[in-house]
């Protein structure tokens, strides 16, 4: 995240999935609005950061016009989604809110054994120590591929720490 802003110019900036708010800036220069479908996290958020908008939304039908954001942002979401139809339905919603040469930033786990891609993974919630199993879909490079060359746009992905990060401009 901190290599996408430092070699990016940005300004009106939607977070999808938002969580607590970790990939908020406090810059003058960035303007946010902030989307996640838990409760908890919406109500966190809106009180860290009350100068953004905030709502409660699910990433495969986000409530914005087209065209608005000058950046869409979603970090450790899209592997959370149990479809194929859900991913795709996901990433054109991110595209739709963008703005013609606008940026969108994923990210997403990647496959690095031989292990199936759907899988459900243990989380110990911090606060409380209650352990979950969450379901993650876990992404190979050709697939990344194929469903970022589904949008129509220029993309560029790499690896870093087991995670596929890409960037698509929307042209």
């Amino acid at each position: 995240m901190d290599r996408f802003y430092k070699e990016h110019e940005h300004g009106y900036i939607l977070d999808i999935g938002c969580g607590n708010g970790k990939n908020v800036i406090k810059d003058a220069s960035y303007w946010y609005e902030l989307c996640d479908i838990t409760d908890a996290f919406v109500a966190m958020t809106s009180s860290r950061f009350p100068q953004s908008g905030m709502c409660q939304a699910d990433g495969i039908k986000l409530p914005y016009r087209n065209d608005v954001f000058d950046v869409t942002i979603s970090v450790a979401v899209l592997h959370h989604l149990d479809s194929v139809v859900k991913r795709k339905a996901f990433v054109r919603e991110m595209m739709r809110v963008l703005k013609p040469d606008g940026l969108a930033f994923l990210t997403v786990w990647a496959r690095v054994d031989d292990g199936p891609n759907d899988r459900m993974i243990p989380w110990t919630d911090p606060s409380t120590k209650e352990r979950f199993y969450r379901y993650y879909h876990l992404f190979t490079m050709d697939e990344m591929n194929t469903l970022l060359s589904e949008t129509g746009h220029n993309f560029t992905m790499y690896d870093e720490y087991n995670n596929y990060v890409c960037v698509i401009k929307k042209t």
